[in-house]
């Protein structure tokens, strides 16, 4: 937990404000003697600090224009970081406006949103995604939106990719894939509204790359009939059970513990499948000793119930 002494709140002029009386606009939160407790497992340690939200250290030693402080755990744990300026608005609890994004090009209100790159070399970087996001949108309430901040940093964009799989080096490049999604997100400095606009961004020079199926070669647990790519049954023999067939895999979560039987409605031993684990079923449902359960396996089946 962090903790503050000798708290003054001031305009960014450096006046000092009365809390009492303050009005829609910034501040500055001034935090005197600032320190953290880690825990005894971090004592005697160095630990790297990193603020957000525009908030800095004002040590001498901190880098990153103020944002990063590296601190030596002190033998009880505790890291002292100094003084914190933290920039803050005071929102206005009677203004109801909600925030909302519009086209720069039509003036419109939209809820998602479309953006068109060229990649160089198959090659994008998050600077150049940021500024096309920017320039076709912005953020804005009914009568104040000059007061709106529109947040795409390029290191949101860079965690965003890096969930869809996408790798981005040190240097913000990353190979473009023929197709992604963004969130622009904004947050309304009168009232604390917010807004998130879906981006999908299309690079015009990358051809879609191919699906890709994850198949394996296993036995059929129950008698098939054999389908069309439409879904209509075709006129080939039925596969029969124990037969071997080359399938894409598509396993499923358990919902609770499960134990495994026989088709004699016994437990196969002590076996146990744990919650969340996933296996693969087979075909549709038997009733088995009074209770529908899926093959997975040859004489293995699990309660339906359990999925």
């Amino acid at each position: 937990m962090a903790n503050g002494t000798n708290t003054t709140i001031t305009d960014l002029n450096g006046h000092v404000q009365n809390p009492k009386t303050l009005k829609p606009g910034m501040y500055v939160a001034d935090f005197n003697g600032v320190y953290v407790n880690l825990g005894n497992e971090m004592a005697n340690q160095t630990v790297t600090f990193t603020l957000g939200g525009g908030a800095v250290f004002m040590d001498k030693g901190a880098k990153d224009n103020g944002r990063t402080l590296k601190v030596a755990v002190d033998a009880n744990g505790v890291a002292k970081l100094g003084e914190v300026k933290a920039p803050f608005w005071a929102y206005d609890s009677t203004d109801l406006q909600e925030a909302h994004f519009y086209s720069v090009k039509t003036g419109n209100v939209v809820t998602s949103g479309s953006v068109s790159l060229h990649a160089v070399n198959g090659q994008l970087n998050v600077n150049s995604v940021f500024a096309a996001l920017t320039q076709e949108y912005k953020a804005s309430q009914l009568t104040k939106s000059e007061n709106v901040d529109t947040f795409v940093p390029v290191n949101d964009i860079k965690a965003q990719l890096e969930k869809q799989n996408v790798k981005v080096d040190d240097n913000g490049y990353f190979t473009a894939p023929a197709s992604f999604t963004l969130n622009m997100t904004a947050k309304s400095n009168n009232n604390g509204a917010t807004a998130t606009l879906p981006v999908t961004v299309t690079v015009d020079n990358v051809t879609p790359a191919a699906s890709q199926e994850t198949t394996k070669t296993v036995k059929i647990m129950h008698i098939s009939t054999i389908y069309d790519k439409n879904g209509k049954a075709t006129h080939e023999p039925a596969l029969r059970a124990y037969n071997t067939v080359s399938v894409v895999s598509e396993p499923v979560s358990l919902k609770h513990n499960s134990y495994v039987y026989k088709s004699t409605g016994k437990r196969r031993g002590k076996t146990v499948l744990k919650k969340g684990s996933s296996v693969t079923t087979y075909g549709k449902s038997f009733m088995i000793a009074g209770h529908q359960m899926y093959r997975i396996g040859e004489n293995q089946y699990v309660k339906k119930a359990n999925f």
